[in-house]
């Protein structure tokens, strides 16, 4: 693999988790302790440490749940749980052994201001932990934030810790005792703690989540909820997620491309009457585009691969006509360098949405890498700008179609096309669909046929090609057999010789083509200076014209069969 991918998918896990959260979690540790029974209401808590390793037992094999926890073990627990860097550290306190074992942890508890000493100076490692004091230390070293207002209980009222304490009763992470108190100045157990250390891993990375609205966030989140032992937290937990996901975002930031901004590079904030009528809900203010949009095999044993999902949210109504594009090169000059990418042969293709609006537009592309051995990751990594000429010009050949769709205003939907094969393997079939993630309703959009067998494996399989390692001039054919759109509003299909369609809109490195339809005729241009390879060998701009013979209907019964969420 020539290009490093990062792997995609995650905000498509984040979806499938959300359906799993209700699962009882299965640990992957043994247990190991023979004083933590089972049944016992900490046993979850402490298996969930003890397989990350943040917990040791004693070396008789016992965890002694119901002893209550040192100070320095405290440090040791909580820092492993936030995963601080306590490499090279040495306490600062005239009873810790500076080269002792417990010496770092409490050396970088005290260097981030979670922990101090005593008025004489002493840290007292061996010293009981409070309840209280192990909400401020938690509060402090997970740097929680409240969920809303508690009431609290009777015995925190003006209590030095009452603040955290609320914090984290916020958030579920801890709970009184039956008769209305809360004892923050009793012992706490290690069980008790093992709880509180659970459930704050959980919950500061949905906090993370419910600040960046970043797809892997959201997914790290669910990752440590569904692992949580209590139904009952799992569901408070998943609540928040479920927000975070149907909820309005407070910015949506994109690529301004119109002929106010002057410089397609700059970054602009886009309100929700901004200067587009659409735009994607994945990016973020960094200039940099989180996974929003990947590839990935579906249900490959029957024959169907998803090869594109797209998540995005609607910040007005939008208009009816968009544009999608499957492109399949980019010129090395006109996109903006991302890691990892250095020549053009890491550079594969892209998928992207467009909003159509006067004379304003705003694309949205990822960059990915479409190799058959690979796994066909995206990378949602690159912006494209549109207002250079034709829309989608500059950039590449392949497939463009117009999408007709009722859009509904601040709603998430799915963009989603799949290549799949008919049964006799002898089509190659490509559809795309646009799915209501808040009604389930799934609407196919377009749908195109090669006499490609098979060619399901290899993305949406149009397209065969033949590099040659000693030649500028290249071979890239085409071979589409039919192609349909519907229009959402009339219900009717309209097929590439009505002159409703337009495919491809391409670029001027050599070799590329120009796809143009219209009177039942198919218009196919060569570009640049490579070798034209369409049945016949002439240079430069060559033109061929085909007649369209298709059915009035497509087939589609193959296609409209339900949309799978990996797992």
């Amino acid at each position: 693999m020539r290009g490093r991918i990062k792997q995609a998918g995650t905000f498509l896990v984040a979806l499938v988790l959300i359906v799993t959260l209700t699962s009882a979690p299965v640990f992957a540790a043994e247990r190991k302790f023979k004083d933590v029974s089972s049944s016992s209401w900490y046993s979850g808590y402490v298996d969930n440490l003890t397989k990350k390793k943040i917990i040791n037992g004693y070396q008789d094999g016992t965890f002694r749940p119901d002893n209550n926890v040192e100070r320095q073990h405290v440090c040791a627990m909580v820092v492993r749980a936030t995963g601080m860097d306590y490499s090279g550290k040495a306490a600062n306190f005239p009873d810790v052994v500076s080269d002792s074992e417990m010496s770092p942890y409490i050396a970088v508890l005290q260097e981030k201001g979670v922990i101090n000493g005593y008025q004489n100076g002493n840290f007292g490692p061996k010293d009981s932990v409070k309840r209280g004091q192990a909400a401020i230390i938690i509060s402090r070293a997970f740097n929680l934030k409240s969920a809303g207002k508690v009431s609290g209980w009777r015995d925190t009222a003006g209590h030095s810790a009452e603040e955290q304490i609320k914090i984290l009763a916020s958030n579920g992470i801890i709970k009184g005792f039956a008769d209305g108190t809360f004892k923050p100045n009793a012992p706490v157990t290690r069980a008790q703690l093992s709880k509180m250390l659970t459930l704050a891993q959980a919950v500061v990375a949905v906090q993370k989540a419910e600040a960046s609205y970043d797809p892997d966030d959201i997914a790290q989140a669910q990752s440590l909820v569904i692992d949580l032992p209590e139904q009952k937290e799992r569901d408070a937990l998943y609540a928040r997620i479920h927000r975070l996901l149907s909820a309005k975002l407070p910015n949506i930031y994109g690529q301004d491309f119109t002929s106010n901004t002057p410089s397609p590079e700059l970054w602009a904030l886009i309100d929700r009457a901004g200067v587009t009528r659409e735009m994607i809900a994945a990016d973020k203010n960094d200039g940099s585009m989180s996974a929003s949009i990947w590839g990935y095999p579906d249900n490959v044993g029957s024959k169907q691969y998803d090869f594109i999902m797209l998540d995005f949210y609607t910040s007005s109504q939008p208009d009816h006509t968009y544009w999608a594009l499957l492109n399949w090169y980019m010129d090395m000059g006109e996109y903006k360098r991302i890691k990892g990418y250095d020549f053009i042969e890491d550079m594969y293709g892209y998928a992207g949405l467009q909003s159509i609006s006067s004379d304003e537009t705003t694309a949205i592309t990822s960059i990915w890498q479409s190799e058959a051995d690979n796994g066909d990751i995206l990378t949602p990594s690159c912006i494209y700008p549109t207002g250079a000429s034709d829309p989608f010009d500059h950039e590449g050949s392949g497939t463009m179609m117009i999408m007709n769709y009722e859009w509904k205003a601040n709603r998430w939907y799915r963009f989603v096309v799949r290549s799949y094969a008919d049964k006799s393997n002898t089509t190659t079939y490509v559809a795309s669909y646009v799915m209501d993630l808040e009604t389930g309703q799934v609407t196919l959009i377009s749908v195109y046929d090669t006499q490609l067998p098979k060619s399901f494996m290899y993305n949406d399989g149009q397209f065969l090609e033949n590099f040659s390692e000693e030649s500028y001039f290249y071979h890239r054919d085409m071979y589409m057999k039919n192609f349909y759109a519907r229009d959402v509003h009339t219900q009717k299909w309209h097929s590439l010789s009505a002159g409703s369609l337009m495919i491809g809109s391409l670029g001027k490195h050599q070799g590329s083509y120009r796809f143009s339809s219209g009177n039942g005729i198919l218009r196919v241009e060569s570009c640049g200076i490579g070798t034209s390879t369409i049945k016949n060998n002439n240079y430069n701009a060559a033109t061929w014209r085909y007649n369209l013979s298709q059915p009035k209907t497509p087939n589609i019964n193959e296609a409209l069969f339900p949309i799978h969420i990996n797992k």
